[in-house]
């Protein structure tokens, strides 16, 4: 089921930034912005920071408007929002999906309290490899 709603907003996105009359960054892509209907059924939600974009304009140079872990580094750095900003929170919601965590999770067990990007994890958990 998860899979399937993760392909519907998969859907949704590439119909945003493609198959639109015109183009639209939604910049606010979330777990909390994907809506069920009574068959399980995902919708993207929250169009409040959407941009509409001209045919063939590769960014949108804007302040920096998002969900703390959602946020495309990239976008962070450079204030300019491409598809992929978008693409990269779709990433964040699919790793939610995978494991359960939250984007910006408190680590247990340390005297501290510590917060680390699921992000973050999972690129270092790639680059890790598989354990055997």
């Amino acid at each position: 089921m998860r899979l399937r709603i993760a392909t519907e907003i998969a859907g949704a996105l590439s119909y945003l930034h493609g198959a639109a009359s015109f183009p639209i960054y939604h910049r606010d892509i979330k777990s909390t912005n994907i809506l069920l209907d009574e068959k399980y059924t995902g919708k993207v939600a929250d169009f409040g920071t959407s941009r509409s974009i001209v045919i063939g304009q590769t960014h949108l140079t804007t302040v920096v408007h998002g969900t703390f872990g959602y946020l495309d580094p990239e976008y962070f750095r450079s204030s300019q929002f491409t598809e992929k900003s978008d693409v990269y929170s779709f990433g964040v919601v699919l790793v939610e999906l995978l494991t359960g965590l939250q984007p910006v999770f408190a680590v247990t067990g340390s005297q501290e309290k510590e917060h680390r990007s699921l992000a973050t994890c999972f690129i270092i958990s790639m680059e890790e490899g598989p354990t055997i």
